[in-house]
């Protein structure tokens, strides 16, 4: 926002410290703006009047007013728009997300293997778990048990965790329902050697897990009988360094899905494994079968 066009902009920009940023006055004249930041920065001619006016920066007032208030502060016009300038330049002050900028997976319900889940659930403000999706292995019922489930979390966001790093029979019955639905939601799993997190579906529009699980089958027949077993089975073993790991990339996925941001697991599917390695993000294909096409299509022509 920044730069050639600042000018024009200043009414709509509302400085506020970005997060991790800590100010703290080591001589006289000089403040460094320093933290949990990638470019540290020192200003330098900084009296007390000007920590007074940077310390009350919180994204409440527009920059033309902000500028007006250091003038009232005693600092001139253009020291302080130089000021707002770099730490602007550096990404020290950011503007102001609008109040009603919340995540679009904002209180979710949490739902699925119940170790991740609950931690989910923890690590989320407003999450909830729910319970445990029903499976085949469950017994008679399993399918009205899970019709019910889906109905109760489907009022809100959900983030549905799975039983392996992969999407078995029954998973793939509950989140088609949350696509055809259009449920904000988010796949999250980890097994032995891998944990997963994506894809995060916003208004049933895709690619989607669905889109990824019909080209698996398009390119392995036998997937979707092996698919049916492993509903069937107990749940494999998992890697709890690995489980950990899903759960909190999970909740920072949730933090980063507002209005104007582009999350990561969007459309997309973030996998580490036990070496140590960095996530990887895999973007998701469209597949035509999938009604997420038309989720996708409509809101392209009413956006």
């Amino acid at each position: 926002l920044i730069g050639g066009a600042m000018e024009a902009l200043t009414m709509q920009v509302r400085p506020t410290w970005a997060a991790g940023v800590d100010l703290r006055q080591t001589m006289v004249d000089c403040v460094q703006v320093v933290g949990d930041v990638d470019s540290p920065l020192a200003l330098r001619g900084a009296g007390a009047n000007v920590v007074g006016w940077l310390d009350q920066l919180d994204g409440s007032r527009s920059w033309s007013a902000q500028l007006a208030e250091a003038e009232a502060r005693g600092i001139a016009r253009a020291q302080a728009r130089e000021v707002l300038r770099q730490l602007f330049e550096a990404r020290l002050l950011v503007d102001a997300p609008d109040a009603d900028q919340v995540s679009a997976m904002a209180a979710p319900a949490v739902l699925g293997s119940r170790d991740i889940g609950e931690r989910i659930a923890g690590l989320v403000a407003g999450a909830r778990y729910a319970g445990v999706i029903p499976k085949p292995r469950d017994g008679m019922g399993w399918q009205v048990d899970a019709e019910r489930l889906a109905e109760e979390v489907a009022v809100s966001p959900v983030i549905v965790v799975l039983d392996a790093p992969w999407v078995d029979a029954a998973e793939f019955e509950m989140l088609s329902r949350f696509i055809d639905q259009r449920v904000n939601h988010l796949v999250v799993g980890a097994g032995a050697n891998t944990a997963r997190v994506g894809p995060m579906t916003i208004a049933g529009r895709g690619p989607c897990t669905r889109c990824d699980e019909l080209l698996q089958q398009d390119m392995d027949p036998s997937w979707r009988t092996l698919s049916a077993q492993l509903a069937l089975d107990d749940p494999p073993a998992r890697g709890a360094v690995l489980s950990v790991l899903a759960a909190a990339e999970a909740a920072r996925q949730v933090e980063s899905a507002v209005q104007g941001t582009h999350s990561a697991s969007l459309d997309a599917g973030l996998r580490t494994g036990r070496g140590g390695s960095a996530w990887t993000r895999r973007a998701l294909i469209r597949h035509t079968k999938c009604s997420c096409w038309w989720a996708s299509l409509n809101g392209t022509e009413s956006g």
